[in-house]
């Protein structure tokens, strides 16, 4: 999983020009058709930024993990 500007992305996929698209992970619950595109460093380099929900709240647990609030 991904986090970007307070929303969380998965599902991620490799593109032929090495660029990674990670799409909102509310993409079925709420038709959330947004999605980023970064490098190999993590760079967001692309994006369509139109969410159709408010962000999602997370939380750093002691073990490094996040959980939804």
């Amino acid at each position: 999983m991904l986090q970007y500007r307070g929303y969380p992305f998965t599902g991620a996929v490799l593109r032929p020009d090495g660029l990674v698209r990670w799409r909102c992970t509310r993409r079925g619950s709420y038709g959330c058709n947004v999605w980023i595109e970064v490098n190999d460093q993590l760079q967001v380099l692309s994006h369509h930024n139109h969410h159709t929900h408010a962000p999602q709240r997370y939380v750093m647990i002691e073990n490094g993990l996040y959980i939804r609030m």
